[in-house]
């Protein structure tokens, strides 16, 4: 049974070498995205003054709402602390980073409270 012709031969005519190629790219990929995931940055930053991290998006995005239920950040920072900001996203009405702290707190903040860091 043929299943996909490429010059001159069928994907299950692959030699081993290939799949053991194809294995070791795969792999390597997935290594740099836990890196950039548990290491990497997008950018460093610097809050622009005291500025709540929250456990979850959805708590920071409505850390500030006066018509329902606000959860309490789970820590504080200054303006003098520095983030690793590791990615960020957003909604109809904010903009949330989850950052890396200096102590390797891991947790969310809205970017607008941010400014962009020396690296």
């Amino acid at each position: 049974m043929e299943l996909l012709h490429f010059a001159g031969g069928t994907i299950a005519h692959l030699s081993s070498w290939v799949w053991i190629g194809l294995g070791v790219v795969c792999a390597v990929f997935a290594v740099g995205i836990a890196y950039r995931i548990f290491f990497g940055a997008e950018w460093h930053a610097i809050p622009l003054g005291r500025v709540g991290l929250y456990s979850s998006e959805v708590a920071t995005a409505y850390h500030g709402a006066i018509n329902g239920k606000v959860e309490s950040p789970i820590t504080e920072l200054d303006a003098r602390d520095s983030l690793d900001v590791i990615w960020d996203t957003y909604g109809k009405d904010y903009w949330a980073c989850y950052v890396r702290t200096s102590k390797a707190t891991r947790a969310w903040v809205l970017c607008t409270s941010l400014r962009q860091g020396d690296g």
